[in-house]
């Protein structure tokens, strides 16, 4: 699995008859402890190969450009495709280290180091003649650069379990919260996007796909922005409805998801009244973890193709139990236990856990987890 403590550096430079070179940089950024990116790495995308090298810039912390004595391939737009990526690194506020190799250049290669070279600010500059030398500039730089960009462990978990508490309530149902948040601090939404109609679409279509989509078109949905928050609301407007029915979603600019959903209900049969009065399926608790995690696979995986973003702190509540308890079977009887003192939130680990994009994709082990560690409380 990819380290997201290690910066991710992408290597932008003319490719053809070049790979020494580019070679020379991914060593002198794996020998900084950083991730190197370049394009001959790249799987095969839907992506044209232009937009797949922005993306792969976007994806990145930092830009290494080698500038050699040619300047390379042109594209539709006219400039050069090392250009196009130094534009890309300067609109998105990445840190940019330029390299020129002491060649005698063509007309675009010398046109490319007068425009990098005037633009000074935040970037390093530097010569190299061999690929040896090339590598240990990189090396040097990229330390220099870049220090750790993970958060704090205890802040992770402070604010884990600060987002915790308050969760929504749906009348007399249970519910859970889970809480997912990035190992990396950054902003992964725009809160800028939150009011535009293409944000708001992307989710919607996110909420409604896959084989346990988050939302339902059955239900209404109610749509909120704050300072640095998205949220949308599904309610079953007085309809009776099973878990799921009720669903709370909220993004932060960081990239915490919040999801709230029920997990007990009715679903208008009333010879099962008496045993959903009195418990809570734990089928009904993973089928909302395997909802809610599957909801930020999509996400993650819609907005970070290249994997910046690849460990996750997360943790759970079970809220409004009640005197209910969890049930391993949906059998009736004849009779139930009761639970004593249900007023507090159930909260699955005392810490939020380190989970991986594996774990989204396939959360089977997260959720068994959680539900073991629910049912160990309540006996």
């Amino acid at each position: 699995m990819t380290d997201p403590l290690r910066p991710r550096i992408f290597v932008s430079s003319v490719m053809d008859g070049y790979s020494a070179f580019r070679e020379a940089a991914r060593r002198g950024a794996v020998a900084a402890d950083a991730e190197p990116v370049l394009v001959e790495d790249f799987p095969s995308l839907s992506a044209s190969p232009r937009n797949a090298c922005l993306d792969g810039v976007a994806s990145s912390d930092g830009l290494v450009l080698l500038v050699s004595g040619r300047g390379g391939w042109r594209t539709p737009s006219g400039k050069l495709a090392v250009e196009e990526e130094f534009e890309e690194a300067q609109r998105l506020r990445k840190i940019v280290l330029v390299f020129i190799e002491e060649a005698e250049r063509d007309d675009a290669a010398r046109a490319l180091e007068e425009r990098v070279s005037s633009y000074v600010h935040g970037h390093l500059r530097a010569t190299y003649e061999n690929p040896e030398e090339l590598q240990s500039l990189v090396e040097i730089a990229v330390k220099r650069a870049f220090g750790g960009s993970s958060r704090d462990s205890k802040q992770v978990e402070d604010r884990v379990a600060g987002l915790l508490k308050d969760a929504e309530s749906y009348g007399h149902d249970a519910s859970i919260r889970l809480v997912v948040t990035p190992e990396r601090d950054e902003q992964v939404f725009d809160p800028v996007e939150f009011d535009e109609d293409d944000f708001r679409k992307m989710l919607n279509e996110l909420g409604h796909a896959g084989d346990a989509p988050l939302f339902s078109f059955e239900f209404g949905k109610q749509y909120r922005g704050t300072i640095d928050s998205y949220c949308i609301s599904q309610r079953s407007d007085g309809q009776r409805a099973g878990p799921g029915s009720s669903v709370d979603l909220m993004l932060v600019e960081d990239g915490t998801v919040v999801i709230d959903l029920n997990v007990s209900g009715s679903d208008g049969d009333h010879r099962n009244a008496f045993r959903d009065s009195m418990t809570v399926a734990e089928s009904a608790v993973q089928a909302g973890l395997a909802t809610g995690f599957a909801f930020v696979a999509r996400l993650f995986d819609h907005l970070d193709r290249f994997g910046r973003h690849q460990r996750f702190w997360y943790n759970v509540t079970l809220h409004n139990l009640g005197h209910r308890t969890l049930s391993a079977d949906s059998e009736q009887r004849q009779s139930y236990a009761m639970r004593m003192h249900g007023d507090q939130d159930l909260q699955a680990f005392p810490r939020a856990r380190v989970i991986g994009r594996e774990d989204l994709a396939d959360p089977s082990e997260q959720m068994r987890a959680v539900v073991a560690m629910l049912r160990r409380q309540l006996t």
